[in-house]
């Protein structure tokens, strides 16, 4: 368990569960920057999955995945 000095409370996290902290002065903050560099890092695994950010900062993975498509370009 982890506890969250934001007022957050506590978080559980299940197994196979990504959690990632970036530490860093408010001043510095980006959370559009972070959100972009665990997305980078999701997406340099495999061309297969599709990551995005989307416009509520959320991220998406294989938004409009086929997996017929998926399987396709596995096979060659």
């Amino acid at each position: 368990m982890n506890f969250v000095f934001s007022g957050g409370g506590t978080v559980y996290h299940d197994m196979g569960n990504l959690n990632c902290t970036f530490f860093t002065r408010k001043s510095g903050y980006d959370r559009r920057r972070n959100l972009d560099i665990v997305s980078k890092a999701i997406q340099s695994v495999s061309n297969l999955i599709n990551v995005r950010v989307n416009e509520r900062d959320d991220i998406v993975v294989n938004a409009g995945w086929d997996p017929k498509e998926a399987e396709i370009r596995a096979a060659i």
